[in-house]
C-alpha cells in the first residue's frame, strides 16, 4: 500500500510488508510478525504486563498508521481532494490504524 501524492515517484517501501501481528511467543517474550516473518522481538521490560502488551501492540500497528498518515497528508495536499466522501474514507482508515495500535475501538 502506498499513497502517491502529486508530483511524487511510486517507491517500494523498505519495512517488510504485510500485516503485523502481536505473537505471545512464550513468558515475558511477545513477537512482532508478518505471517513466517520475525519482524521484532519484545522482551516484556516494564512492571506492568499490560505496558509491554501495549508497545508491542503499537509496533505492530506501525505500517497501518504509516498509511493513515500518508493518506492524511496526501488528502491534505491535494487540491481536488472530496471534503465529504474522501474524509469519511480517510476517517475509516485512521481510525482502523488506532485501534489495532492500542486494542480499542475509537469512540465516535
Amino acid at each position: 500500500r502506498h499513497i502517491q501524492s502529486q508530483g511524487e515517484r511510486t517507491m517500494t517501501p523498505k519495512h517488510t510488508l504485510g500485516d503485523w501481528e502481536v505473537d505471545y511467543s512464550g513468558p515475558a517474550r511477545l513477537e512482532i510478525r508478518s505471517g513466517e516473518k520475525s519482524i521484532a522481538l519484545c522482551n516484556m521490560q516494564c512492571e506492568d504486563g499490560e505496558q509491554d502488551e501495549a508497545n508491542a501492540k503499537l509496533i505492530a500497528a506501525a505500517p497501518e498508521l504509516l498509511f493513515a498518515c500518508k493518506a492524511a497528508l496526501a488528502g491534505l495536499k491535494d487540491p481536488d481532494f472530496d471534503c465529504y466522501f474522501g474524509a469519511e474514507l480517510l476517517e475509516t482508515v485512521i481510525e482502523s490504524a488506532i485501534e489495532k495500535a492500542t486494542g480499542k475501538a475509537v469512540a465516535s
